[in-house]
């Protein structure tokens, strides 16, 4: 770890220059041995043209010393105060809040993100594809409270909008759906306000809604596609119609929520006789009792099919993702590239995720909100 006197080098963003300094001073804010973390300030000082400069931020460790940099920096992209939320305001209390530990997903989206844009834009420019589009079939309100927190977030599709913002590139279209009305509408309203490029929000189904969104993309083009179901509702027929595009894939498979899916597969309307691509099957290995965790064996069944399906091109990486009581997979599929910095993205992703609990997200969250006091500040 860090400590005082140690040369760090710090390196500017916008312009790429990079300046060497020792830390002049730090602080431990709170330890908490039960957290098994410690909050520090670190100062480094130098001089400019015209005066002293001096640059704080702050890190979060484990008491083994291991920092954790990294999420506070993704948590500060997607999160703010809860009075700095502006014009979307009077929709937040008319929705449940999402749990801390689902706002991984939401920095996994946002640091994937980043890199797609950059890499379709290329190939762009290149002449591989025409355009590239954002399909998000569960898109939510736009900005959600979040659970024991004071801080809101943006919802993925605010995220992938201020990830064009920030990069003056666009998508060609964003297609976006919720199938609650309240939802979409709340969404419609935040992008009225805030949106960089053409998008499209509606109220359907999302299993009618891909299969209208399909034929409006062209022919030379490229996807990314973000499919975070509230239960089983996403179809296998779905599925397989996105694996037919050329697109890449962020699926949340509800993991923790496979035994109750299970339990009420018997009822005419349960999803989950539709949701595998053979739902007998799937029935059979999860009451196999020879199966440690069923849960995990469906979810390797599920990334069986998918890959049987795209055929062998594919290449799959799954992320599991933690909560206290709960945990969900979250599956990414792409086809086999040349872009190495594609997939080592991916890869970085997997272990940093990983590594976090919902503890993690709690203990960032309130580092954040110590230091912002206005939207801008981040």
């Amino acid at each position: 770890m860090e400590s005082i006197g140690s040369t760090i080098s710090i390196r500017c963003l916008k312009t790429s220059m990079t300046r060497t300094c020792s830390i002049e001073r730090m602080s431990n804010l709170k330890e908490n041995s039960a957290l098994t973390q410690a909050n520090y300030i670190f100062v480094v000082q130098w001089y400019g043209k015209r005066s002293l400069i001096e640059f704080r931020w702050h890190c979060t460790y484990n008491m083994t010393g291991q920092p954790i940099p990294w999420l506070e920096t993704r948590l500060r992209l997607i999160t703010l105060k809860r009075d700095s939320q502006g014009i979307c305001s009077q929709n937040l209390e008319r929705f449940p809040p999402i749990h801390q530990w689902a706002l991984l997903k939401l920095a996994s989206l946002r640091y994937l993100g980043w890199m797609y844009i950059d890499i379709i834009e290329s190939e762009l420019r290149k002449g591989h594809f025409k355009e590239m589009y954002y399909i998000d079939l569960f898109s939510g309100p736009g900005i959600s409270n979040i659970e024991d927190s004071s801080a809101v977030c943006y919802c993925s599709p605010l995220i992938v909008n201020d990830l064009q913002k920030q990069k003056n590139k666009r998508f060609t279209k964003m297609f976006l759906n919720d199938d609650d009305k309240e939802r979409a509408e709340a969404l419609q309203l935040c992008l009225d306000e805030t949106a960089t490029t053409k998008y499209e929000v509606t109220n359907k189904d999302a299993n009618s809604c891909i299969q209208e969104i399909v034929p409006e993309l062209s022919e030379k083009s490229h996807s990314l596609i973000f499919v975070d179901p509230y239960s089983t509702q996403f179809s296998w027929n779905s599925m397989k119609t996105i694996l037919e595009l050329d697109a890449d894939i962020f699926f949340l498979f509800p993991t923790a929520l496979m035994p109750w899916a299970v339990s009420v597969a018997k009822r005419p309307e349960a999803d989950i006789t539709n949701f595998f691509k053979e739902c007998k099957k799937a029935l059979e290995v999860f009451h196999n009792p020879a199966v440690r965790d069923n849960r995990s064996a469906l979810f390797d069944l599920y990334k069986k099919d998918v890959e049987a399906t795209r055929g062998p091109k594919t290449k799959m990486e799954s992320v599991k993702i933690k909560g206290s009581n709960y945990y969900y997979d979250m599956l990414f599929v792409t086809k086999k590239t040349q872009v190495q910095r594609w997939w080592s993205g991916v890869t970085t992703l997997k272990s940093k995720i990983e590594s976090y609990s919902s503890t993690d997200v709690d203990k960032t969250l309130k580092v954040i909100l110590k230091e912002q006091s206005k939207l801008t500040d981040f």
